[in-house]
């Protein structure tokens, strides 16, 4: 660790970022994580509906503190998106104004308190974990419900207007390539970091797995929209055992998962479990069709998991094509799928991901955020 003095942060979280078990709160974590090692001193502020306190996050932080978000119907008549609105705070703006040191705002969820006059921008940073008005358009575009499909489109609208904030701040970083050339053609201090994530180093089983992988938060409408996707298109050709894992499944797909033959369903395994089942497989199938951001359970499987089939949308703009197996219909998907199962992941493939330039280094990413928040930094001590 590197040990230095007078390297303070303000870090606003739009939900409790532990335990570190989806993709927005994963990037939170490890991001305070990175900057504990690097000796820099953190207030945590994060909004709370339903993880409650974390005693965790005490090792990591100086000051944890909780606010309760608003109900999001509360923010209807606000011009701002409902999800920005639910997180305005006075007596958090209160606790950030004792001092000058920098604010780094985890999304445009978090970012309304930069509309106070009293706040100087110069010291608001804002993490982008998504293109949040695409985003939500193409959930608008995939919702069954008509007024979740309403709400969507509204927040959408709103985003689109919200997002000039992103010109104000003193530096915004991004997840993915293609939103730093995106934001970086409309606003300045546009910079890419990265996604933060758990890992060290590769941890690769080479030899062969026993079943074919898809796993995610299965409550979420895109994966579930994978899922299903596999059920129609793969599961009729499988050379083995389809599993699929993940968080609180609907009573829907899990009626569709029972009706196919070689396919099973883990419901909720905890982490120790998810990163065996990712370890085990002999094939992991990541089909997504939400383009925006990255999606972190790439990282896991390029970290951990042997081979890795996906679509385009999964993988684009990461640098990382060359580790993966792109397969953009059926067809591709059902000869790459059996390909992958009779091959052998070897010490020359585990060799080859653990190399890759590309692969993301959280050491990496802190620094670019370190050096736009600390513009002088101490050089780092031996670690």
């Amino acid at each position: 660790m590197s040990m230095s003095v007078d390297r303070h942060i303000h870090v606003v979280s739009f939900n409790v970022p532990y335990p570190a078990d989806y993709g927005g709160v994963i990037d939170v974590y490890f991001r305070l994580q990175a900057l504990h090692r690097e000796g820099v001193s953190i207030t945590l502020h994060c909004f709370d509906y339903g993880r409650g306190e974390q005693p965790e996050l005490n090792k990591l932080c100086q000051e944890v503190y909780y606010y309760k978000r608003r109900s999001l119907w509360r923010g209807l008549t606000s011009s701002l998106p409902l999800f920005v609105a639910a997180r305005r705070s006075s007596l958090l703006t209160a606790r950030l104004l004792l001092d000058d040191d920098p604010i780094l705002l985890e999304g445009l969820h978090t970012s309304a308190l930069m509309l106070d006059h009293r706040i100087d921008r110069k010291r608001c940073y804002i993490r982008l974990h998504n293109d949040e008005a695409v985003y939500y358009r193409s959930l608008a575009g995939r919702e069954r419900s008509w007024w979740k499909r309403l709400y969507f489109e509204l927040e959408a609208r709103r985003l689109e207007q919200f997002e000039h904030i992103l010109e104000q701040a003193a530096g915004v970083f991004t997840i993915s390539r293609p939103e730093q050339e995106k934001f970086a053609g409309k606003y300045k201090n546009i910079l890419y970091t990265g996604p933060f994530h758990a890992w060290q180093q590769t941890e690769i089983k080479t030899g062969r797995g026993s079943y074919i992988l898809y796993y995610g938060n299965l409550s979420v409408n895109e994966n579930e929209e994978a899922v299903r996707y596999l059920l129609d298109e793969l599961s009729s050709s499988l050379p083995a055992e389809l599993v699929i894992a993940g968080k609180e499944p609907s009573p829907q797909l899990q009626a569709a998962i029972a009706g196919k033959k070689q396919v099973r369903l883990i419901s909720d395994p905890d982490q120790n479990t998810m990163l065996d089942l990712i370890r085990q497989a002999q094939v992991l199938v990541l089909p997504t069709f939400q383009p925006t951001g990255i999606k972190l359970k790439l990282i896991d499987a390029l970290f951990n998991g042997r081979h890795i089939i996906v679509n385009s949308p999964m993988i684009a703009g990461t640098g990382l094509e060359d580790l993966v197996t792109i397969a953009d219909d059926p067809v591709a998907l059902r000869q790459m799928v059996q390909q992958a199962w009779e091959t052998e992941f070897t010490d020359e493939m585990v060799s080859r991901r653990r190399a890759h330039p590309a692969l993301p280094d959280n050491r990496q990413a802190v620094t670019v955020i370190m050096k736009k928040c600390f513009p002088v930094i101490p050089p780092a001590a031996s670690r």
